[in-house]
């Protein structure tokens, strides 16, 4: 079994083709399944936004929180009733998972539940204004929480979409301060909401049926696509496809809904937020192809002892190889081994007299 593993190591590295590689690498990448699940968010949330203001002002149904009860109702019972269908694998409710979530889940229903209150008193354009200050918030996280220090070009790109959304601001500030109310829940379960939506009277118009069914439905699929993009990405490049979305239903807010007066700050402001995403994506792009670059090579890097590649220096004549390495206070640095005419590279270590018997010169992939 060994010298036949061998075997297919040395074949894979005689037919390893350089510039495939980096082909597929790029083809990955462009039209890989992040990107994929972020213009899935993307195009889900944007809908979203115009669904939920149809229910909320057009029909008056001024019950947000309510709203996303109900979503949340729908859910549970779809993802419970998927499971016990076989068409999930997700684990059975337990109280100690439930311990385990808590924490996300009162963010998640705190961010939600909020978004839908801001909107019901927002125009479209202010409401995305003031929800893109949430990339730097994701950034601080990142740094703090996961130690994790970004480019200077996703800072700036960052530091330009809130100079822009707060430029926009400036252009729109008819607001009310309600939504600012920090402990969300308690006005929720203070103003009772649930009770004043069970004397709504407009249930029986049939165009709110369908945008309420619509607005429910999505809004699952919105949750599902949230934490999609998510897991395959990051929150960061969530969040920053939020912004790239809001862009767009800024300028289809403008004119819907009533309109928004557009002013030089306000275009200025979402022509800074646009810039500064265009930026992050380019940014993130070139560090997932560094990265993926990176690992690529590292997967087919075979280290191996330097005793090793002394042996195969004594027998290149005989096995018809041509190798070149430099050798610094008597290890092998690097070295280069050319099989028909493809260069391979290895890095080398040094090695426990332990380890250097466990590896042999076919180990090394050259035979």
């Amino acid at each position: 079994m060994p010298g036949k593993e061998n075997g297919k190591r040395g074949y894979f590295l005689s037919s390893y083709d350089l510039s495939t590689a980096l082909e597929e690498l790029r083809f990955t990448r462009a039209f890989g399944p992040g990107i994929l699940a972020a213009l899935f968010y993307g195009i889900i949330s944007g809908s979203m936004s115009f669904v939920n203001k149809v229910v909320l002002t057009s029909y008056n149904f001024h019950f947000p929180n309510v709203l996303m009860l109900i979503q949340m109702i729908v859910m549970s019972i779809t993802l419970e009733a998927g499971r016990l269908l076989g068409y999930s694998s997700m684990p059975k409710y337990s109280l100690e998972r439930g311990k385990m979530f808590f924490f996300p889940s009162v963010c998640f229903a705190l961010q939600t539940t909020s978004a839908l209150q801001a909107l019901d008193y927002l125009s479209i354009p202010m409401y995305n204004v003031l929800r893109r200050l949430l990339p730097l918030t994701s950034l601080l996280f990142a740094c703090c929480m996961l130690k994790k220090k970004p480019s200077i070009m996703v800072v700036t790109a960052i530091l330009l979409i809130v100079v822009g959304c707060i430029t926009a601001g400036f252009g729109d500030l008819e607001f009310s301060l309600v939504n600012c109310i920090p402990i969300l829940l308690v006005f929720t379960l203070c103003n009772k909401e649930l009770l004043a939506a069970l004397r709504f009277d407009g249930y029986n118009i049939t165009g709110f049926q369908a945008a309420f069914i619509l607005d429910v439905g999505l809004g699952n699929v919105l949750s599902y696509s949230l934490f999609l993009c998510t897991t395959m990405n990051s929150a960061l490049t969530t969040s920053l496809v939020g912004v790239v979305k809001g862009v767009l239903t800024t300028i289809i807010g403008f004119y819907t809904f009533g309109g928004v007066a557009v002013t030089a700050l306000t275009l200025i402001g979402v022509f800074l937020n646009t810039l500064g995403g265009a930026l992050y994506s380019y940014a993130k792009y070139s560090e997932n192809m560094a990265s993926g670059i990176q690992k690529h090579f590292h997967k087919h890097t075979i280290e191996v002892n330097p005793d090793d590649l002394a042996m195969l220096d004594t027998e290149k004549k005989k096995n018809g190889f041509v190798d070149s390495h430099k050798i610094q206070n008597g290890v092998v640095a690097d070295a280069v081994i050319t099989i028909n005419d493809v260069a391979v590279n290895f890095n080398s270590r040094t090695r426990t007299s332990q380890d250097a018997s466990s590896v042999s010169s076919s180990d090394s992939g050259v035979k």
